[in-house]
C-alpha cells in the first residue's frame, strides 16, 4: 500500500502538471504561439518539476501511476485532437509519449543502484541540453546533416555537447563529490556519448536514447 505522504505528493504533482498543461493550452490558443515553442516550455517545466521525485517518492508505485496516467492523457488527447499546444507540430515525433517512459526508466535506475546520479544526470541533460541544441541549431545551422527526415546541425550538436558537459561536471561534483582532474574527462565522455545518440536519433526518440545512453555510461564508469 502506498504511504499517505506519497499519495498526497502524487495528488499535488498531478494538479501542478494539469495546471501547466491547461495554462499553456490557453496561452497557445489565445496568442497563436507556435506549438514547437509551447511544447518546449512544457518539456522543460514538467521535466524540472519531475526532478523532485527523488525527494518525494521512496517507492516506484507513485511514479508508475503518474507516468502511466500522463502517457494515456497524451495518447488520448492526440486521438481526440486536444492539447494542440503539444501535438500540433508538422514533424512526426514520439517524444511526448516517450517522456513519461523516460521518467520511469530513470527513477527505476535510481532505485536499483541506490544512487540519485542515475536519475538526475540523464534527466537534466534530456530536459535542458536537448532544447538548447534545438534552439541553437535553428538559429545557427552550421553544417546541417540529415537524421531520418529531420535536419540537424553541427552547431546544435556542439551546443548539446557543451551544455551536457557542464551539467555532467556540476552533477558529478555536487552529487558524487568528485573533485579530481578526472571529472573533466568523465564529463566529456558522458557528454560525447549522449551527443552522439542525440544526433543519431529521429522523431523524438532522443527522449529515451539520451537517458539510456547516459545510464549505461555511468554504469560503465562505475560511479
Amino acid at each position: 500500500m502506498m504511504p499517505k505522504s506519497e499519495l498526497y505528493n502524487l495528488i499535488v504533482l498531478t494538479i501542478i502538471y494539469l495546471t501547466i498543461f491547461t495554462v499553456t493550452e490557453w496561452f497557445y490558443i489565445k496568442t497563436k504561439t507556435k506549438a514547437e515553442h509551447t511544447r518546449k516550455f512544457i518539456h522543460i517545466s514538467c521535466g524540472l518539476i519531475s526532478l523532485t521525485y527523488v525527494i518525494l517518492f521512496n517507492t516506484i508505485w507513485p511514479v508508475i501511476i503518474i507516468t502511466s496516467a500522463f502517457a494515456l492523457l497524451l495518447y488520448s488527447t492526440k486521438k481526440l485532437n486536444y492539447l494542440n499546444s503539444i501535438h500540433n507540430i508538422t514533424r512526426e515525433s514520439y517524444g511526448s509519449y516517450l517522456f513519461p517512459i523516460t521518467i520511469l526508466f530513470c527513477f527505476s535506475a535510481y532505485l536499483y543502484f541506490d544512487n540519485s546520479i542515475y536519475y538526475y544526470l540523464p534527466f537534466i541533460i534530456m530536459v535542458l541540453s536537448d532544447p538548447i541544441a534545438a534552439i541553437v541549431g535553428s538559429k545557427y545551422p552550421i553544417k546541417r546533416y540529415k537524421s531520418g527526415k529531420e535536419y540537424k546541425s553541427i552547431g546544435g550538436s556542439l551546443a548539446f555537447f557543451i551544455s551536457a558537459s557542464l551539467i555532467s561536471y556540476f552533477m558529478l561534483l555536487i552529487i558524487l563529490k568528485i573533485n579530481t582532474p578526472e571529472i573533466i574527462f568523465y564529463s566529456a565522455i558522458i557528454a560525447g556519448v549522449s551527443t552522439f545518440f542525440e544526433g543519431l536519433s529521429k522523431n523524438g526518440v532522443d527522449n529515451i536514447l539520451i537517458p539510456i545512453s547516459i545510464v549505461i555510461t555511468i554504469f560503465i564508469l562505475n560511479f
